[in-house]
């Protein structure tokens, strides 16, 4: 099981201390870094290591030479402030933390070992925050920056078919994925389905079920951000089921694989090669009656001659 909330990312800590000492800056220079492209640029760089740094001092200077009109910024900043600034994101944690262990269906009480990884996980803050729920402390026994790309490198290599001596790795959908689609009854509703569900396992091929009247377009949804648009064209002037198939290929791009018309229950399928043969029989039957009464029209003719 596993959860997350890209709400609260690295990013997230950067921007609140990013909009702090914006505003810092503008207070007691009066100046706007966001108006020159180098200076906010700088602004940045600078934001992640005066950021980095509070993970291990009480306070540090914020200092950038020279950033804009030849002024030279140097400001102090508490870390007690930069955990005020990111509150709302910390006590975030304890949620996602817990909505995991719900969907893994295990007690905090049941794990015996907490490893944390990712930028956050320097954050003292969100150590504490941690330890506080688990009642232990957390390890940070991996090297942070390499982790996810090893992590991402066994994947490649096992897709790939190479012995990595890990007998298998569960690959799961980390986003649900929705259609929306017009309701062909009604053009003023839509309608919206669940095509792939988060945390299922990821399958070789999955179908979903879309009505089709004549013609429909549905949207694929992840997070509520469009991420592709399906066409599917019957020729069919009445509503029917189309039974689409896709696949996730290695990259976790998504193919169509089949699309058809799903039939009604009690429904026989049509034998064409049948209807077709009982065609030509009766067109051949009248073509011999046409030539026979044509015989017989010649003959007449012949005679009374």
């Amino acid at each position: 099981g596993f959860e997350y909330d890209r709400s609260i990312s690295g990013q997230f800590f950067n921007t609140q201390l990013e909009e702090f000492l914006l505003k810092k800056v503008q207070e007691k220079y009066k100046i706007d870094p966001k108006t020159n492209k180098r200076s906010i640029l700088r602004f940045k760089q600078s934001t992640e290591k005066i950021k980095k740094a509070l993970s291990a001092n009480s306070i540090m200077m914020f200092e950038i030479p020279s950033l804009m009109n030849d002024i030279d910024v140097s400001i102090p900043v508490k870390r007690d402030e930069f955990n005020e600034l990111i509150q709302n994101g910390i006590e975030k944690v304890v949620t996602v933390i817990e909505k995991a262990l719900k969907n893994s269906n295990l007690t905090k009480d049941e794990i015996s070992a907490v490893e944390i990884l990712g930028g956050g996980s320097r954050i003292p803050a969100i150590k504490n925050k941690i330890k506080e729920f688990f009642d232990k402390d957390p390890m940070m026994s991996l090297d942070l920056d390499e982790c996810f790309a090893i992590g991402a490198g066994y994947i490649a290599a096992k897709n790939d078919g190479y012995d990595i001596g890990i007998d298998s790795i569960d690959n799961v959908y980390s986003f649900d994925l929705d259609g929306q689609f017009e309701d062909q009854n009604d053009n003023s509703k839509i309608q919206k389905i669940n095509v792939l569900k988060k945390g299922e396992k990821i399958q070789l091929n999955s179908t979903f079920s879309l009505p089709v009247l004549n013609k429909n377009a549905i949207s694929l949804l992840c997070n509520d951000d469009k991420i592709g648009i399906l066409d599917v064209q019957t020729g069919i002037d009445e509503l029917v089921d189309v039974e689409v198939t896709f696949s996730l290929d290695s990259f976790g791009l998504i193919k169509i694989t089949n699309a058809a018309v799903k039939k009604k229950e009690n429904e026989e399928p049509k034998d064409t090669k049948k209807e077709k043969g009982i065609k030509e029989k009766e067109d051949i039957k009248e073509e011999k009656g046409i030539k026979e009464k044509e015989d017989i029209k010649k003959e007449k003719d012949i005679k009374k001659e």
